[in-house]
């Protein structure tokens, strides 16, 4: 890292971060106030309906300019989805020439191969790309109606709308929105579980195990996709049993039995396969070269000198 490039860089960024500041909580103030005022006003349906429109026709103007290379992780994620839409399981994108195998979490891959398969499989580079793009505008769209949902069932309707806006014009959102990664996929989940959480906390007898269910398939969906969010289901059940006492058993139990589902999928497509999980938690090198800039030189992490 070359500190005399980039510390002029940062003092440049934070001027104009605290100038934004200023302009937010100055000048600005009362307008965002009137602002925040009607979209708390608005009708919920109607709200829900701006922030999905919003949260798209943003995404769709940036197309022309983030604009991926079908490469490195864009290409692994499009082209295990199309083998998963083809075969069945993911294994001639993941075994290599020498025999070693590369395992990368299904989650992202596994929706995409169903989008593939309803909208018809594309059979260029070009297609694949643009399906998994509208995939993910699909799951911003619905991520921003989540958000509202979620506001309303933690009581908090304004804040939850305002949330929804500000997920739709936030930029790197938007853009990681029009690149094949993961990202927009496990946002989608992680707001569909705190919002279906909410609802379970509130929720007795059959609705409680149906929304335990929903819940427990959403994390199964999550830790499929991004290994590293093990601790939120034990975080859930914690403070599930602590709320709710021996009444949040039998959701638990329900939430248990389906987030048990994707690991299954997951173990099946990987049949033969050496070792059990076989997943990517995001650790190791992965996680240590990921988070040290000083360390990376352009090499990667699969070079020898790594």
């Amino acid at each position: 890292m070359d500190w005399t490039t980039e510390l002029p860089r940062f003092a440049a960024h934070a001027g104009a971060a605290a100038v934004a500041v200023w302009f937010v909580l100055g000048p600005c103030r009362p307008w965002l106030g009137r602002v925040v005022a009607r979209i708390g006003a608005a009708r919920r349906g109607r709200a829900i309906a701006a922030a999905v429109l919003v949260t798209v026709v943003v995404r769709v103007a940036l197309m022309p300019v983030v604009q991926p290379a079908y490469a490195t992780d864009v290409e692994e994620y499009c082209e295990k989805a199309a083998a998963i839409a083809v075969d069945g399981h993911p294994r001639a994108q993941e075994t290599r020439a020498d025999g070693t195998r590369f395992y990368r979490t299904l989650g992202y891959s596994l929706p995409l191969a169903a989008w593939y398969r309803v909208t018809g499989m594309p059979e260029t580079h070009e297609g694949r790309l643009l399906a998994a793009q509208t995939l993910n505008l699909a799951v911003a769209g619905a991520i921003a109606a989540l958000l509202v949902l979620l506001g309303a069932a933690t009581q908090h309707e304004t804040a939850g709308r305002v949330a929804a806006f500000g997920y739709a014009l936030f930029l790197p959102a938007a853009a990681f929105s029009l690149i094949p990664y993961s990202e927009t996929w496990a946002a989608l989940l992680v707001v569909a579980s705190a919002l279906l959480f909410e609802r379970l906390l509130r929720a007795d007898g059959g609705r409680a195990l149906v929304a335990g269910a929903a819940f427990g398939a959403a994390q199964g969906l999550l830790l499929v996709t991004r290994t590293e969010f093990a601790w939120m289901p034990l975080l859930s059940a914690a403070l599930l049993l602590r709320s709710c006492g021996g009444r949040a058993v039998a959701p638990i139990l329900a939430g248990l039995a389906l987030a048990a589902v994707p690991f299954a999928v997951n173990h099946a497509m990987r049949d033969g396969y050496p070792g059990h999980l076989r997943t990517s938690v995001q650790g190791g090198l992965i996680l240590y070269y990921g988070n040290n800039a000083t360390e990376v030189t352009g090499q990667g992490n699969a070079t020898k000198v790594v």
